[in-house]
């Protein structure tokens, strides 16, 4: 059979370049796919190393190597196996959420270990104290006053608007159909995920486009989305595009949240 990679895999596949153990275990599955048939993916008939998720998933396994597709028909009605998402779990690596960016084992990503990204002691990510990341002093990024940012005034960031970045309607984005998104079923997911002040975690993201973040419960339940702002951080609403906060950069990949109050309330990473 032939397939296909979703432009979301070939991003994530370049992650893996310079990791040959992958690339090799990628070749090898798609060695086993390409002789497949369609009627092979009757649940009876696939293979050991392909396993049958909900809502036409697969999921296929190969020394380390989590392959995610979905099986899908071409322009002329022919089979094809749609690439979703690529993981690797290390020899010896735990598939569980010990992840390298998890803010309760790692001190760089912990603001009460790493002074750098704590805003009670850096004033850089303060909004309280930097008037350039206060949206209620800097009108670029405030959503009231910046219709660029603000669902309700520009449809192309509004999910009830646009179907492409609504997990509603577009399964590719949504955790509960498609499980490579979803971190209960793919322990290799790295998130990013949502952390509360006590770095208890209560969420994660999912990518809808390069200015649009998809922000769900940890039940897969979307509950709002971030939208790309001008400092480099994203201005947050709830899934009614009522505003309700935003994520301020910080000098690792941790974005530091904050209500439209700017009382801070947690973190992603």
């Amino acid at each position: 059979m032939k397939y296909l990679p979703t432009p979301d895999f070939a991003a994530k596949l370049r992650e893996f370049a310079q990791a040959p153990e992958v690339l090799g275990a990628l070749s090898v599955v798609l060695s086993k796919l390409e002789l497949l048939q369609p009627s092979d993916f009757d649940a009876a008939r696939l293979p050991k190393a392909i396993v049958a998720l909900t809502d036409g998933m697969f999921v296929a396994h190969e020394n380390g190597l989590i392959l995610f597709f979905t099986l899908q028909e071409d322009q002329n009605d022919e089979s094809i196996l749609l690439l979703l998402d690529i993981a690797h779990i290390a020899r010896g690596a735990s598939t569980s959420l010990t992840r390298a960016r998890d803010p309760r084992r790692n001190a760089k990503y912990s603001p009460q270990r790493n002074s750098a990204i704590n805003p009670l002691r850096n004033s850089a990510v303060n909004p309280l104290r930097n008037s350039a990341i206060n949206p209620l002093r800097n009108s670029a990024i405030n959503p009231l006053r910046n219709s660029a940012i603000n669902p309700l005034r520009n449809s192309a960031i509004n999910p009830l608007r646009n179907s492409a970045i609504n997990p509603l309607r577009n399964s590719a984005i949504n955790p509960k159909r498609n499980r490579s998104l979803n971190p209960r079923v793919n322990h290799a997911y790295d998130g990013p995920f949502v952390y509360d002040r006590d770095l208890t975690e209560i969420g994660f993201i999912v990518r809808a486009n390069d200015c649009v973040n998809l922000i769900f419960d940890m039940n897969a339940e979307f509950v709002g989305l971030g939208v790309r702002n001008s400092v480099d951080g994203f201005t947050l609403f709830d899934r009614k595009n009522k505003w309700v906060g935003q994520l301020v950069p910080t000098v690792t990949e941790a974005f530091l949240r904050y209500n439209e109050s700017n009382e801070w309330t947690g973190l992603v990473v």
